[in-house]
Parts: C-alpha cells; structure tokens; sequence
C-alpha cells in the first residue's frame, strides 16, 4: 500500500486486514479500535461464555476463548498501522471500485488515530495478558507506551488530509 498521492510513500507497507467500514471503501483506524474495545470488554467480563471454537474461527485454539483470535485480527491491523516512531495512519483506502488497478493508499497519520490505537494495545495488554505469551503481551505494551510518547512528542492537533472516495469524504478527524 502506497501513501496519500499528496505525499507520496517511498516504501510500500503490508496493511491488509481489519474490518472495512460499512459498504464503504475504506478501513479506518476509529471504528476497528472501537471494535476491539468492545471485543476486550467482552472478553473481560463474559471471557467464560465464549469457549475455544465457539464461533467456528480459523484462529480457533484449545488454549484460548474464541474471542482472542477475533480480537487478534483488528489488533494485527493496528499494528501494521503504527510506524516505527509510534505515530498512527487513520485510514486505508481502497479505490478498486473506480475500476482502476490502483494500489490501495495509506492516509497521512493522525492524532486521535494514535491516541485510539495508544488506548487499544494498553487495554489489550492489560485484558490479554494471560491468554496471549509473554512476547507478544509485551508487544502491546511497548506500542502503547510508544503511541503515547509520539502524542506527548506531538501535543498539537495532527490531521490527515482526506481524499474523496467516489466523490465523498471518508470521515474527519474531528
């Protein structure tokens, strides 16, 4: 996937995954991280009702509730959208629909998309901390902990430019 074309991307990043929004042609950061929180409110206080294999999920495994591989897949998506710095791009955009073979694009990064994505790893860290190994536990921590220190590093508000999909705005960044 290829950056916004106002500010082309010299490098490519594997961004597939994650839920799109609605019918929409696009997935953004806002609406998988308020997925995965419900998912881990869920699981933090109904965990027991949701058994291995449950919901017939691919990731499904003797070791874990079914709502740990569920969770996995927006959390994997969120992961591919921090960079190494700890900032977050708000969104993917997928312009096939125009009948082109385009590369899908990565919007410019965002503040409240960090701060989501900073929100969600720590409270995954915190919610799975037993059902997932040590590693990857800490994973999450160490993207949450990096998310805030780029918004502490940041303190004004960082919005991405939003291109038009099909001729319609695919969200703010209010």
């Amino acid at each position: 996937i290829s950056g916004p074309p106002h500010h082309r991307a010299t490098h490519t990043r594997d961004a597939n995954a994650g839920p799109f929004d609605g019918a929409d042609t696009h997935v953004d950061v806002t609406t998988n991280a308020t997925a995965c929180w419900f998912l881990l409110e869920t699981l933090r206080d109904y965990g027991d009702i949701v058994p291995p294999y449950s919901l017939n999920l691919p990731g499904s495994n003797q070791q874990q509730g079914d709502l740990v591989p569920l969770m996995g897949w927006g959390l994997d998506w969120l992961k591919r959208m921090q960079n190494s710095d700890g900032s977050v791009h708000y969104y993917v955009i997928d312009n096939s629909s125009s009948g082109t073979t385009q590369t899908q694009q990565v919007s410019d990064i965002s503040s409240f998309a960090t701060a989501c994505a900073a929100a969600v790893f720590a409270k995954a860290y915190v919610t799975l901390s037993n059902s997932l190994p040590s590693d990857e536990s800490a994973d999450l921590l160490a993207r949450g902990q990096l998310a805030w220190s780029w918004l502490q590093a940041n303190p004004n508000m960082v919005q991405p430019r939003l291109p038009l999909s099909g001729g319609v705005d695919p969200g703010a960044d209010d």
